[in-house]
């Protein structure tokens, strides 16, 4: 499902159905999969990778298990995770898809608890951005995001058909 590229053009792909992600070189080559393990016996779900290049390393949005896993770019194995089931803060219901802003702060697509969840990279909480509803900085379906230069962030509503700009402190424009 999601997709991302460290400097040296290495490609990162969680490998949904499988509960891994997939590692090749820039010319599509594959290189080594990392499985995502499973929690308390419910099998994970890896909807999307982020690569960190300036603290060496990358994350994994466990969809099934409600949870962030951080992993050590230069030797891939798994430093961390953040987050679990639930509805405040560092807790998740069904995250999907994540990005990183210029300071490497994590901004995660909490689908059913109708946000994005914003973590820094130690995994400790910053901000929510939006919530329920069908008003301008609401939604109803988040399901992408992105973050512009100038932090701008950028959020799909699937069930809305809108995309939605706000601040990093989550503030309409």
């Amino acid at each position: 499902l999601g997709i991302d590229v460290d400097n040296s053009g290495r490609v990162y792909i969680a490998d949904s159905g499988n509960h891994r992600i997939q590692v090749f070189n820039s010319n599509g080559n594959f290189i080594t999969l990392i499985n995502v393990p499973s929690k308390n016996g419910n099998p994970s779900d890896p909807t999307d990778v982020a690569v960190d290049r300036s603290n060496d390393r990358f994350y994994v949005v466990d969809n099934n298990n409600h949870y962030i896993l951080a992993y050590d770019l230069s030797n891939l194995k798994l430093l961390e995770t953040y987050g679990g089931p639930g509805t405040e803060k560092r807790e998740f219901r069904f995250p999907f898809l994540i990005t990183l802003d210029k300071i490497n702060d994590l901004y995660i697509v909490d689908v059913i608890n109708t946000r994005v969840q914003v973590l820094n990279p130690q995994g400790l909480f910053v901000t929510f951005i939006g919530g329920w509803g069908v008003e301008k900085g609401e939604f109803f379906r988040p399901k992408g995001v992105a973050v512009d230069k100038n932090n701008r962030v950028y959020v799909s509503d699937s069930y809305m058909g809108v995309i939605q700009v706000f601040n990093s402190t989550g503030e309409f424009y």
